[in-house]
């Protein structure tokens, strides 16, 4: 259901990006250093020791040791934008978690990742323009860490829904059920002793859903 090659991976990233950049009225920012957005066909430990370096940079102390180790880590994202390294990371392997994924055919499967790298292009696009990470990494409870998320969410969404459409993706492939149905760590066991941190850190860290902020500010 995912690319078969660092370089299908790259094309995969074109397309999307592509399409993402014209729904935002945007395009990524290279910089100074004129690096291009980055995209890598990665395994899961991979993955998580890129994630948990960049995670172990913006948590508290109190909150660092409750960071899965890389192979759990990485177990949790199908597609993930890494903010200090801007590089996007696409594991097909964990496909599998997304809720209801199961059900879905090859070609639903291959669209339903196409439409989380779309998340992931949006967010770098925004990040690229006003540095997020720190805004990211932030506890979320405030109103205003709240509307933040809000604003990057929404957008997110929007370019996930031209996506979408240019794909032709049967009901958008239930685009906000799936993608709501992500984590960031395993559901925590109530009796370990760091069950609390855990929590806390998936708060902190996590993709965000719009129901939840919609509610705090209705």
């Amino acid at each position: 259901a995912g690319p078969s090659s660092q370089q299908e991976a790259e094309a995969w990233l074109r397309q999307v990006l592509e399409i993402v950049e014209q729904e935002a009225g945007l395009t990524f920012d290279p910089g100074k250093s004129k690096q291009p957005l980055r995209i890598r066909l990665a395994a899961p430990e991979e993955a998580g020791q890129v994630l948990g370096r960049e995670f172990a940079g913006y948590m508290p102390p109190e909150l660092q040791e409750a960071i899965p180790e890389p192979k759990v880590l990485g177990s949790q994202y199908p597609v993930r934008y890494a903010f200090d390294s801007r590089l996007i990371l696409i594991v097909p392997a964990n496909l599998q978690r997304v809720t209801g994924a199961e059900a879905l055919g090859a070609e639903e499967q291959m669209q339903l990742l196409k439409l989380v790298l779309a998340y992931a292009c949006d967010l770098a696009v925004l990040d690229s323009r006003t540095p997020l990470a720190a805004r990211y990494y932030a506890p979320g409870n405030s109103d205003q860490a709240l509307a933040q998320r809000a604003v990057w969410e929404g957008h997110a969404r929007l370019a996930q829904e031209a996506v979408a459409k240019a794909l032709g993706c049967a009901q958008a492939v239930q685009v906000h059920a799936y993608l709501n149905g992500f984590s960031i760590c395993p559901p925590p066991d109530p009796k370990a002793e760091k069950h609390e941190q855990v929590v806390q850190l998936a708060r902190a860290t996590s993709m965000g859903k719009l129901a939840e902020i919609g509610a705090r500010f209705g």
